[in-house]
């Protein structure tokens, strides 16, 4: 099995039209590596509308065209009914931490190292292994 990288990517904090489709345009190059694995850091989300939504689908529709799979992590409780209510829930997984939903994926044997990356920048950090 192709082992990939884990990409980190915070998520706007107002996760809504304009700024949920920049996203998803930013993300989309980690999306079409071969077997991307990709966590999606909300610690910093206040607020989501139908556009984010529709943008997290979207980012796990291409994905899976590559065989791989994408996480959310960090997920406000207020936030947290509205994935249930839309049903993300039940087709993302969700985990307490970046670091957590990142570790799941070297525990299933699809990561190699991390790679995490801010809205709007291009830093990069290894896991240290």
């Amino acid at each position: 099995m192709m082992k990939s990288s884990v990409v980190i990517k915070e998520v706007p904090g107002k996760f809504v039209a304009g700024d949920a489709w920049s996203f998803f345009e930013e993300t989309k190059p980690a999306l079409k590596r071969r077997r991307p694995t990709v966590v999606f850091d909300f610690s910093q989300v206040t607020a989501i509308d139908r556009s984010g939504i529709l943008v997290l689908v979207k980012c796990l529709e291409e994905a899976l065209k590559q065989n791989g799979d994408v996480k959310l992590a960090s997920v406000p409780a207020e936030l947290a009914c509205t994935l249930q209510q839309t049903g993300l829930d039940q087709i993302c997984d969700v985990y307490d931490t970046a670091q957590e939903a990142s570790d799941s994926f070297y525990e299933d044997g699809w990561a190699e190292e991390i790679y995490a990356h801010k809205f709007a920048t291009n830093a990069v950090y290894s896991n240290g292994d």
